[in-house]
């Protein structure tokens, strides 16, 4: 398995960090807020290119999968081998796997985490 169940951990730390920094990052003044907001960005900037990666590689396994399905000929064996054949995935615990549009979603559960925080926490 490409990604761990412990590593959703990871996520959600990272997730939560991000999401309480850029609520800091609106509420404070002066260099503190600037401060929250390097932790977000940096935070952000992290999971994003972690998830592209792992997006990708399931990209990219499943345009040669299709590429081999493609092409004419070849023997019975690689025929039927190529049928039993499936992309390779990064599965995020037991619930989905990672994809092209991952990006979005954490860009939106970081948006609605500090909006619901902005919301919710009078200043």
């Amino acid at each position: 398995m490409l990604w761990s169940t412990s590593n959703v951990g990871i996520e959600v730390v990272a997730l939560g960090a991000a999401s309480l920094s850029y609520y800091g990052a609106v509420r404070l003044r002066g260099t503190r807020a600037v401060h929250q907001l390097v932790v977000a960005l940096f935070s952000t900037t992290f999971l994003i290119n972690i998830w592209e990666s792992m997006g990708q590689i399931s990209e990219i396994s499943s345009e040669i999968l299709q590429s081999w399905k493609g092409m004419d000929g070849g023997a019975m064996w690689f025929k039927k081998y190529l049928k039993s054949l499936q992309s390779i995935r990064v599965y995020i615990g037991s619930f989905f796997y990672a994809d092209r549009e991952i990006k979005l979603t954490i860009l939106s559960i970081l948006l609605n985490q500090t909006s619901s925080l902005l919301l919710s926490i009078p200043q």
